[in-house]
């Protein structure tokens, strides 16, 4: 009973059991007043607040515990053994309700921590220890949800006005919260004021670019400077995204996902390789958005 939420030292359970006992049968009504006897002897109470007695009985009603006959001048109060399967059927699914989203919010945390790279716990604590911001020269990662994690602390924390973010879309798949998830992404690089320039492949190719170019047309649409092109060219290329050429996380394996993040420090050629190709296909990339001012 405890685990739907069953308290019977409640207060109102204690009212809901004075009356049952005052009850002659399962099927007889009882009166305020006979509730009240019942309550002072269950309780040893001498006076009892009819204001407080009300309101249990109310919630009691509320809740499917009891029914109350409002056919007469004073009402009557009854409960039986099939009035409380509907109450108690009402508390099994509000606890139910209740361990399914506690059980969500633990997935969520499991799944937050299993994606979390020791590298980069490492480089977090180093920052809380000294305050001081740790340059990331390698990471490597695995998974949706990690991905978004590496862009959101190595490009979204470090991003400001002026800085050319590179977003290329192909490695992206259906997954739960995605579209949570790449809103957020991309409202934080709006709000710093960089530029943010996408590239996905024509519809078809992948299946995610319709539903990624909404988001893009809605920042846009809200001021933020970003742009979205599309290229019909079916052959490999880079997929990566950069701010500007300090560090790009690059994808490695799209099945299962994996990608490193690379810092100048670590290998500024192929950075600029990357970016370089980047721009290339995207001055012959058809525009799907037009850069706002802001």
């Amino acid at each position: 009973m405890a685990m739907i939420g069953f308290d019977p030292d409640e207060r109102r359970m204690i009212v809901l059991r004075a009356l049952v006992k005052a009850q002659k049968d399962h099927e007889s009504f009882v009166t305020f007043e006979e509730i009240k006897k019942a309550f002072r002897i269950e309780e040893g109470e001498k006076s009892v607040s009819d204001p407080l007695l009300y309101r249990s009985l109310t919630s009691l009603e509320k809740d499917g515990y009891i029914i109350i006959n409002r056919t007469e001048y004073r009402h009557r109060y009854g409960s039986n053994h099939k009035v409380m399967r509907v109450g108690l059927k009402k508390a099994k699914e509000t606890a139910m309700e209740k361990l399914e989203s506690k059980a969500d919010r633990i997935n969520s945390e499991i799944e937050t921590l299993a994606s979390l790279d020791s590298t980069v716990l490492a480089e977090e604590f180093m920052s809380m220890m000294t305050g001081r911001r740790v340059k990331t020269k390698s990471i490597f990662v695995e998974g949706l949800q990690a991905c978004f994690g590496v862009i959101e602390r190595e490009i979204c924390d470090s991003a400001n006005r002026g800085d050319v973010i590179r977003f290329t879309t192909d490695w992206l798949r259906a997954e739960e919260d995605i579209e949570r998830r790449l809103t957020s992404i991309f409202e934080c690089l709006g709000k710093s004021g960089a530029e943010m320039r996408v590239l996905c492949r024509s519809e078809g190719q992948n299946p995610q670019t319709n539903e990624f170019g909404a988001i893009i047309q809605k920042l846009h649409d809200l001021g933020y400077l970003v742009e979205m092109r599309k290229q019909p060219r079916d052959d490999a290329t880079y997929q990566f995204v950069s701010r500007s050429g300090e560090g790009m996380m690059l994808i490695v394996a799209e099945a299962p996902l994996a990608a490193t993040w690379i810092s100048r420090d670590a290998n500024l050629l192929l950075i600029e390789s990357a970016i370089e190709n980047f721009e290339e296909d995207y001055e012959k990339a058809e525009r799907m958005t037009e850069l706002s001012e802001i």
